[in-house]
Formats: structure tokens, C-alpha cells, sequence
């Protein structure tokens, strides 16, 4: 571009706008001013011209970036459109544009999602909503959504994805609010993760002992979270500290073998909390094992309480133990 100095830039930006805007600024200006304005611009050659965009776009960024942009392009459009088609069709004509790249970019936003996250999300909402939203999505990522749901209702979705028959202007509204609520949620989630995190973390240095009853007393609004946090630091000797009916519950959901394997190698906190909850038949099995002369290799056992660590650990994110009361 052709070297301007501020005054030649400023006339050309006055003859680029529409005539009354420009009418309406040279008001501000004293008749000094405005006639050295107007003597630039009855000196511009055509040539000059061609540079107009660049000192429009040039004018907008001064603006923004001195916070005083104050251009508003939906009601520059709205006016563009009121005079072309009338006001009604206008105004229906951006709303529909102005939903429609809602939208489109709620789902741009969506799709930055992994598959998991935004199954757990769809979890709770009817067929409808779960047949619009794989619909609009990309297919690779609905595919694996579609494959973390159980078969039955895999099914039934696959059913009311064959039944859709597309949305009318409120239902991308309702569609588009439910996935703004998404967003939200998926956001407020990966905050408050964070928080739980970094929580957890300190307590871990201090605390380490400690940490699972510690971390039970985080409040939060996700309590998954926690259940999460729980299961990463849960060790078997954390068994000890458990309540009786968590460790029935345990006692009734693993091969009661398994146990009886490890109490022989467990904490004698741990042992003694696992024998305390075991029914007469149980504790009746486990003193027969434990009388019989049973060479193990460290290997198996260090096998064994890898699993049933495994094990816990699951309970615990799925909500089977640690309940909260």
C-alpha cells in the first residue's frame, strides 16, 4: 500500500462510508479541518481508492484495540435487510441466520468432545433428543457414542434415529438450548475437576495416611468427582477404615477364594475387618483354607491383590461403596 499520512487516511475513510455517516462526522469538525478533509479528498487520485478496505479494516482495528469498538454487525444487517425486504422478513430472516450459526457452533463445540464425555452427557435425556443430536453430529463420532450405550437401547436409538424426520425452527431452538447446556455442564465439570484435583493433590502430600477419609469430606456438586479422586489413591490397607457394610458388600462381590488367598498376606487391621464381616459359612470356609498347607508363589499373590484391587477400585467409581449418605 501506498504511504498515507493520518489525513489521507481519515478523508478516504470518510468517502468510504455511507453519505449521511459522513455528513453527520464532518459536523464535528471545525471549518479549518473540514476543508483540509475536503481539499485531500478532491486531490485522491482513482487509484488511491482501492485502498479503502484496508483503511476501513485499519480504523476498526484502532478501535478495538483502544476498547472503544462499537460496531454491532447483526444491526448493521438487520438495517441492510429492513431496507431490501422489509422489516418482518428481516428480523425472521436473522433470526433464523443467527440460530442457525448458534448452532453450527455449539456442534463444532460439541464434537471437540470425546465420544465418552459426551455419552455420560446424554445419558439422562430421551430418545428424541439422543436421535437429534447423533444426527448432527459427525458420523464417526456417533458411531462410537452409539457403541457405549447397553444393545437394548442401542436399539431403540438406532429405532428412533430411522423415525427422525427432522427439526423445525423451535426444535433446533429446544436442541440447540440442550446442547448449550452441554457445553456448560462439561465445562463447570472439567472447573470443578480441577479444583478436586488440586485438593486432593495437597492433601496427598501431607496427609497421605489419611487421604481417603480427607477426601470423602471434599463438598462438591459432582460427587463422581470424588469417587473418582478415591479410587487413584484407594490402596487395600485403606480396607481397614472401611464401614462394615462396605466391606459385606465387597466380601459378597468378589470369589470369597480370592479373599481367603490374601488374608494370610494382608495388614492384620485388614484381616481383621474382613474375618469381623464374614458369615458364620465364610469364616468357617476361610479357617479351612487357612489350616491347609498351601504353597503360593508370590507371583499369584501379587496377582491376586492387583485384581481384587481392580476390583474395589470399580466399585468405588460406579458407586457401590462409599456410598453417600
Amino acid at each position: 500500500m501506498m504511504d498515507l499520512n493520518g489525513v489521507q487516511k481519515s478523508a478516504l475513510l470518510l468517502i468510504s462510508m455511507d453519505l449521511k455517516e459522513t455528513i453527520s462526522v464532518l459536523k464535528n469538525f471545525t471549518d479549518l479541518e473540514i476543508k483540509l478533509l475536503l481539499d485531500t479528498i478532491i486531490a485522491f487520485d482513482n487509484d488511491i481508492f482501492k485502498y479503502s478496505d484496508i483503511i476501513v479494516h485499519e480504523f476498526y482495528d484502532t478501535l478495538r484495540k483502544n476498547k472503544i469498538f462499537n460496531f454491532d454487525a447483526n444491526t448493521r444487517i438487520l438495517k441492510i435487510l429492513a431496507k431490501t425486504i422489509g422489516e418482518d422478513k428481516s428480523h425472521r430472516l436473522l433470526k433464523d441466520s443467527l440460530l442457525q450459526r448458534s448452532f453450527l457452533y455449539n456442534i463444532s463445540m460439541l464434537e471437540l468432545l470425546s465420544a465418552k464425555d459426551i455419552f455420560v452427557l446424554l445419558q439422562q435425556e430421551n430418545l428424541y433428543i439422543v436421535s437429534a443430536v447423533l444426527t448432527y453430529i459427525k458420523d464417526n463420532l456417533s458411531i462410537q457414542i452409539l457403541a457405549l450405550f447397553h444393545k437394548n437401547l442401542r436399539d431403540d436409538i438406532l429405532q428412533a434415529l430411522g423415525n427422525f424426520s427432522g427439526l423445525n425452527y423451535s426444535g433446533f431452538f429446544e436442541l440447540n438450548k440442550i446442547i448449550s447446556g452441554f457445553l456448560y455442564q462439561h465445562d463447570f465439570i472439567s472447573v470443578e475437576e480441577k479444583r478436586i484435583n488440586k485438593i486432593s493433590k495437597i492433601l496427598f502430600t501431607f496427609e497421605s495416611n489419611n487421604i481417603i477419609q480427607l477426601v470423602r469430606k471434599i463438598k462438591t456438586s459432582c460427587p463422581f468427582l470424588v469417587k473418582k479422586v478415591i479410587s487413584r489413591y484407594f490402596q487395600l490397607q485403606h480396607i481397614a477404615c472401611m464401614s462394615n457394610d462396605d466391606v459385606k458388600f465387597i466380601i459378597n462381590n468378589v470369589d470369597i477364594c480370592q479373599i481367603y488367598i490374601l488374608l494370610k498376606h494382608m495388614h492384620k487391621e485388614v484381616k481383621n475387618k474382613f474375618i469381623s464381616n464374614m458369615s458364620p459359612a465364610e469364616y468357617k470356609g476361610f479357617q479351612k483354607y487357612f489350616l491347609k498347607d498351601r504353597k503360593i508363589t508370590f507371583a499369584k499373590i501379587y496377582l491376586q491383590k492387583n485384581l481384587l484391587l481392580t476390583k474395589i477400585k470399580n466399585f468405588i467409581r460406579n458407586g457401590k461403596i462409599f456410598r453417600d449418605k
